[in-house]
């Protein structure tokens, strides 16, 4: 009987193993918006520039 109950307790784990696969693919998901904003500043950038050169 204790043996049966170990088992149920290892299927919780496997099932833990599924959700953390979701928050690894949020962070690529992350990184690429994070890499937006980097080229977004670089607009930004060169049009103060020619702000001040008019």
């Amino acid at each position: 009987m204790t043996a049966q109950h170990s088992t149920a307790q290892h299927s919780t784990a496997q099932h833990s193993t599924a959700q953390h696969s979701t928050a690894q693919h949020s962070t690529a998901q992350h990184s690429t918006a994070q890499h937006s904003t980097a080229q977004h500043s670089k607009i930004l950038v060169p049009a103060s520039h020619n702000s001040k050169r008019f």
